[in-house]
């Protein structure tokens, strides 16, 4: 059965175009996921939507179509915007270029198993575009492997019943039953293996890990573990509050100096991994708890779900800035909202949105 394209240009004045400070509201749930001097990208997962907002003229909506679902949403350094469709209902993966609203490319071979297209519900299939987005990488109960972009042509593999996949510029780091295993980027080699992590280390099978260079970042129940996969060395940074699941990823800063976790009601928290100190853990109000983080050069953002967002300077102690009130849900229950957050690059603006059922998006400059 053959999806048609659906590609929607979504009727709003252009007066909400989201220049920095402007707000305007879609009809799905929305994700941050990017922004630049030109453009907002948002995603809707669930619905298999992406929209591309620019600063100037008519958001634009591209949609993979019924039971498909858009992953691993990637911008390339020439700005094409490019994502992993996962398509259950004809069993495939296919590549989209979504700044063209088109797929260039179906994976070569049979999905079923990969997939799990007779059960998405307990879908455990992580796809991650290199960095030049020129090759993409699934990790899946069948192995690790590596294809072409622009053929969707298979160009390497390695074992493993994996679940989840990190990409860098130099190393490819996969998390399955055996721990967590670092290959080159043809995955010709294997250059580092972590052993297995035990039940206390990314319990949630969506839980993630991060790469920033050697280091490989990942939440355990009662620390964040940090790895050095060149020296093999382990660094352990004790948690304040023990004892609960951690989902998601840490989080490293520009130049990975700080690393930040995600505790829910608890707040964020801050070390520094020069000392591997705790720099700071930041407060909550009662009935919202976290719900992203980020970091630019300068500034931690946190997200909560009451559609607040907190600032802190990282160039004075994480001394904490005024807090904004960005989005409100009138009638909601805040403690389920799923705000997120994405900043520029240059650390001007910052992207809000809510996973609400009529998403909210907003740009504002970063104080």
């Amino acid at each position: 059965m053959k999806r048609t394209l659906a590609l929607t240009l979504f009727a709003l004045a252009s007066a909400l175009a989201v220049p920095a400070g402007r707000s305007l509201t879609l009809p799905t749930p929305a994700f941050s996921t990017y922004i630049d001097a030109q453009r907002a990208v948002v995603e809707s997962p669930d619905s298999g939507k992406i929209t591309l907002i620019p600063r100037i003229g008519t958001p634009r909506i591209v949609s993979t179509g019924k039971g498909s679902r858009f992953h691993a949403l990637h911008i390339t350094p020439q700005g094409r915007v490019l994502a992993a469709e996962l398509d259950f209902g004809d069993c495939r993966v296919r590549v989209w270029d979504v700044s063209a609203g088109r797929p260039v490319s179906t994976l070569a071979g049979e999905w079923t198993r990969a997939l799990g297209c007779d059960d998405p519900i307990g879908l455990l299939f992580a796809p991650a575009f290199s960095p030049d987005g020129k090759t993409l990488y699934t990790a899946d109960r069948t192995g690790l492997r590596r294809w072409d972009v622009a053929s969707g042509r298979p160009l390497g593999a390695a074992p493993g019943k994996l679940r989840h996949v990190a990409v860098s510029a130099d190393r490819v780091v996969a998390l399955g039953e055996d721990g967590l295993t670092v290959w080159t980027p043809d995955l010709s080699r294997r250059l580092a293996a972590s052993g297995n992590l035990g039940k206390l280390c990314l319990g949630s099978p969506y839980a993630g890990v991060v790469v920033r260079g050697p280091l490989v970042a990942y939440s355990c129940r009662d620390e964040v573990r940090v790895w050095h996969s060149g020296s093999d060395q382990l660094t352990l940074l004790p948690r304040q509050s023990r004892g609960a699941d951690w989902n998601d990823a840490p989080v490293f800063s520009p130049g990975a100096r700080f690393l930040a976790a995600d505790e829910d009601t608890r707040g964020v928290a801050v070390w520094d991994l020069r000392s591997g100190k705790r720099l700071a853990q930041t407060s909550v109000p009662a009935g919202v708890q976290v719900t992203d983080v980020k970091f630019t050069a300068r500034r931690l953002v946190v997200a909560l779900s009451d559609g607040r967002v907190q600032f802190y300077d990282l160039t004075a102690g994480l001394r904490a800035l005024p807090t904004q009130q960005v989005l409100t849900f009138p009638g909601q229950r805040t403690v389920n909202v799923h705000v997120t957050l994405a900043v520029s690059a240059d650390g001007r603006e910052v992207l809000v949105s809510a996973a609400t059922p009529a998403g909210q998006v907003r740009v504002l400059p970063l104080p």
